[in-house]
């Protein structure tokens, strides 16, 4: 907007992830998207929470019946589940990618345990599908607009041009762990006291000074390592039992309209293994809503068969 929406290398569109139909009148630009939120990160994390949803839409009639492969609510289903993948891809979240494989794994054994029972054999198909379509994506990536081709190579576990500052964060964490194990550096402590541990690695690396100094050091790009680093081992325990206690009511059953929106939430477990995700408000807020809502349709309907089963003869 500043440049009148001029597009040069000097003056580059914000976010821009690909032109396609250059110098045609087809001509069209996409770009990263954010949502309505501040950052690719955040959005990425909410669509790890709902695509759960959009993937059992489909899977779970296919499965019961493979014939109901062309009903309309179906087909509609897929639509979405593919313009929701599209998104994601461009979106290019890596982090809440990792979280999404990870919940529906969680997905897939809570259907498979309560629902599919033998029947299970058959996700194997749209599964295998789905990864044929990713894998020939990637192969003719190349032949897309360079910056989309960047954004889906990383995927396959290529880096990105960022990347090595979380290596370089990470490794400093740790050394203020190893300093501050038990009860840690405490709440709002956490720039400060890296900063401390990055000037003394420059001193020893001079080489890294460079590197050191333009990192971003607000938090540590881990939610497991920031927790361990502000507030000890203890905290650790606390939030590996919070999500242990979360996992365990997730694959518990329930009524089966409810299953799929459960574990998209579970999903920031591993999600936050890469990101500050606790730190998000923007993420925080549905986390926690689902959060409630799982506990409480979980209760509700254990507490519901319970009865049912007492007042059976």
């Amino acid at each position: 907007m500043m440049y009148g929406w001029e597009a040069n290398a000097a003056h580059r569109y914000q976010h821009h992830a690909g032109t396609f139909f250059a110098g045609t009148p087809l001509m069209f630009h996409i770009y990263i998207p954010v949502g309505l939120l501040h950052s690719h990160l955040a959005f990425g994390a909410l669509i790890m929470f709902i695509f759960p949803v959009l993937m059992f839409r489909l899977l779970d009639p296919i499965v019961e019946s493979p014939r109901n492969i062309l009903k309309p609510e179906t087909l509609k289903a897929g639509l979405a589940l593919l313009i929701a993948s599209i998104i994601f891809l461009i979106n290019n979240a890596r982090s809440a990618m990792i979280g999404t494989v990870f919940a529906m794994g969680l997905g897939l054994y809570l259907y498979a345990r309560h629902y599919w029972k033998a029947k299970s054999i058959r996700v194997a198909i749209p599964i295998a599908l789905g990864l044929i379509a990713f894998l020939t994506l990637v192969v003719f990536a190349e032949h897309l607009h360079e910056r989309l081709y960047s954004l889906i190579i990383s995927l396959t576990g290529q880096e990105k041009h960022t990347d090595y500052q979380r290596i370089l964060l990470w490794n400093s964490t740790f050394s203020l762990i190893q300093n501050n194990w038990l009860f840690g550096v405490g709440p709002g402590h956490f720039q400060s006291s890296i900063e401390a541990v990055l000037l003394q690695v420059s001193q020893a690396n001079p080489a890294l000074w460079y590197a050191n100094e333009t990192l971003q050091r607000g938090h540590a790009h881990s939610d497991l390592l920031h927790f361990v680093a502000i507030a000890g081992i203890p905290c650790l325990m606390a939030y590996l039992t919070f999500f242990a206690l979360l996992i365990h009511r997730v694959v518990k059953q329930s009524e089966r309209s409810f299953e799929a929106w459960k574990v998209g939430a579970a999903g920031l477990l591993v999600a936050g293994l890469y990101q500050c995700y606790f730190l998000d408000d923007a993420v925080m807020l549905p986390f926690w809503i689902m959060v409630g809502l799982t506990l409480r349709v979980t209760e509700h309907s254990v507490i519901t068969r319970s009865k049912q089963a007492d007042a059976s003869p």
